[in-house]
């Protein structure tokens, strides 16, 4: 299976991360991790909102209703 570049990234910073020692630098990848790993959650959020689009058709605003009405 291919792995995109955004998730070898990840990958690769998850194995930086386990072999760093220094606590400084370990916070910085943690940091990069994190940043990418919120890029990849938007991009798979897009992804899936692009698929039941096509599914279902185009979102619809569905309209809340309080109790009281």
């Amino acid at each position: 299976m291919a792995v995109s570049g955004e998730n070898q990234a990840i990958r690769q910073l998850c194995k930086l991360i386990a072999s760093e020692r220094d606590d400084r630098r370990r916070q910085h990848l943690l940091s990069r991790l994190y940043s990418a790993l919120k890029s990849e959650q938007a991009v798979i959020k897009n992804n899936v909102d692009e698929f039941l689009e096509a599914v279902s058709g185009p979102k619809r605003v569905r309209e809340s209703r309080s109790p009281e009405q």
